[in-house]
């Protein structure tokens, strides 16, 4: 069964992070996320702590350069993803999702998101954008 996931607001306090980074640190911390989008491809993701990522769809190769998760070759654009749809980020070692104004929302188990708000992510959790269902099968900070 997927877990629920929360708002920023209210998801802070129930788990520490994982060792604070320094400004001396060698390598910079990362985050890691395996997605499954149905029905049958998978996409690895790697990025910066502290850093965002848009998820969306781009009609060219210059658009997609500004985007890290580009959903176009999965039936983004017959699904409903919006062009900008929404930002994956990481702070104070969780990793968070926030619909950016999608015109057919993103859902997280189900649950259609706020705009603007950001969402907990777990490893589990079912992601929709539009009708374009992706599920996070592994997360790690």
């Amino acid at each position: 069964m997927f877990s629920e996931s929360d708002p920023l607001e209210n998801g802070l306090s129930d788990e520490s992070s994982n060792a604070p980074e320094t400004e001396h640190s060698v390598f910079p911390r990362t985050v890691r996320m395996t997605l499954q989008i149905l029905p049958n491809a998978t996409r690895s993701l790697k990025f910066p702590h502290n850093s965002r990522i848009l998820v969306g769809r781009a009609d060219d190769e210059e658009t997609a350069n500004d985007l890290m998760l580009e959903l176009s070759n999965y039936g983004g654009e017959t699904n409903g993803v919006s062009r900008t749809h929404a930002a994956i980020h990481d702070q104070d070692g969780m990793v968070y999702i926030t619909d950016l104004n999608s015109t057919n929302g993103t859902r997280i188990n189900g649950l259609l998101l706020i705009s603007e708000q950001p969402y907990r992510l777990r490893e589990g959790d079912e992601l929709q954008f539009g009708n374009l269902t992706l599920i996070i099968t592994q997360l790690a900070r």
